[in-house]
């Protein structure tokens, strides 16, 4: 009887559901290369269906299907993904398959890191990571702390995971770093990018939003 009486309000006030249904919320909101990940997913106003709503994830042209979908609610499942390894890093977007609207968006849904293997000195490196000022305007700063020597190799890149301009590479002491970046000399236009920073075989993303 609620799922005849959702039908009805939804053929009487198309409207309105098409402008109240959302992804609220999504959580991990990370990932890694390589990882299998279980995902919940939160609506407001949908109606998920067991065996018709189905999720996928996209980066520009490419896209990673969900290898389970268990609806839970009308408005929660879970999704189960297989990273690739080769997935590219920085944000992708959620599709989720609803019965009522169709399709509904999650933009920046989850971000995708490299891969950063089982080096100890990984969460002190992403940890002491620090970006300011963010969104940018003419410049940002980089700060960074590195338990031992290393090399170091900071870029930037698009949400694509391509490389937009390298800024630094080279061999760095153990201690903190700071890196001042004008902007004016990348010559970025306004929009969303990746600072990279990789210390040794490990790799750290950041994102900046640059303003003009």
């Amino acid at each position: 009887m609620r799922r005849f009486f959702t039908f009805l309000l939804a053929a009487a006030f198309p409207t309105i559901f098409a402008f109240s249904q959302t992804i609220s919320t999504v959580t991990p909101g990370t990932a890694i290369q390589g990882q299998t990940i279980q995902v919940s997913i939160s609506g407001q106003n949908t109606y998920f269906q067991q065996g018709s709503s189905t999720t996928w994830l996209t980066q520009g042209p490419d896209a990673i299907l969900a290898s389970v979908n268990s609806v839970l609610s009308w408005t929660s499942l879970n999704s189960v993904y297989q990273i690739p390894s080769n997935a590219g890093v920085g944000y992708w977007d959620l599709h989720v398959l609803d019965g009522i609207q169709g399709e509904l968006l999650k933009p920046d849904a989850i971000f995708i890191d490299q891969f950063i293997g089982t080096d100890p000195r990984s969460q002190d490196v992403k940890e002491s990571i620090q970006l300011s000022p963010n969104p940018a305007t003419d410049h940002f700063v980089l700060k960074y702390a590195l338990p031992s020597k290393s090399r170091v190799t900071i870029q930037v890149r698009d949400l694509k995971g391509q490389i937009v301009a390298p800024i630094f590479t080279g061999d760095q002491s153990p201690g903190s770093h700071e890196l001042t970046v004008e902007l004016a000399q990348l010559r970025l236009p306004a929009s969303v990018f990746l600072v990279t920073l990789q210390v040794d075989d490990m790799v750290f993303a950041v994102k900046t939003t640059v303003l003009r």
